[in-house]
């Protein structure tokens, strides 16, 4: 991956739109078999991605972020393990969250949060939506969601609703 400095480059990159799957996936998976081996993965893979010692800001706001969308989900959220290559619908309103809040559209971020809460009420996920997504370009990293879905051969994964 290349860094990019936090600036006016908007360019999304694709190793930036992986990497954010894959750590979703991690705090996904680390919620859901409530085990920190899950988010350590998670951490590591921004370690090797970003600048030293950002890993582990960069990695409480996507804690944060996937602890809200679970807190505030009407059911339960899907996610694929770390290493498939495809993104269930879940997961692509999620990266769509971010993209939209990287962008300033509000609007965009209120569809895909909707779309994948399945709740009017967004409060705290809407904020670490905005929150992931700053620290994200604040370190030069902008995604882009997925124009169409790859299949894959692992059986999607609810993760279980938060207490």
């Amino acid at each position: 991956m290349t860094f990019h400095k936090a600036g006016p480059s908007l360019a999304a990159d694709a190793h930036a739109g992986a990497l954010f799957i894959t750590v979703y996936r991690c705090a996904m998976a680390g919620f859901s078999v409530g085990q920190t081996d899950c988010w350590d993965v998670g951490w590591r893979a921004l370690d090797q991605a970003t600048p030293p010692g950002e890993a582990g800001a960069l990695f409480g706001e996507f804690y944060a972020f996937v602890r809200a969308l679970l807190a505030v989900a009407r059911s339960p959220l899907s996610w694929r393990p770390a290493n498939c290559r495809g993104l269930c619908n879940d997961e692509a309103l999620a990266l769509s969250m971010i993209e939209a809040a990287q962008g300033a559209d509000t609007m965009g971020v209120l569809a895909a949060a909707a779309a994948l809460l399945g709740v009017e009420e967004l409060g705290d996920a809407l904020q670490a939506a905005q929150s992931l997504a700053r620290a994200l370009a604040e370190r030069g990293l902008f995604v882009r969601a997925p124009l169409q879905d790859e299949p894959c051969e692992f059986e999607v994964r609810p993760a279980r609703p938060m207490p």
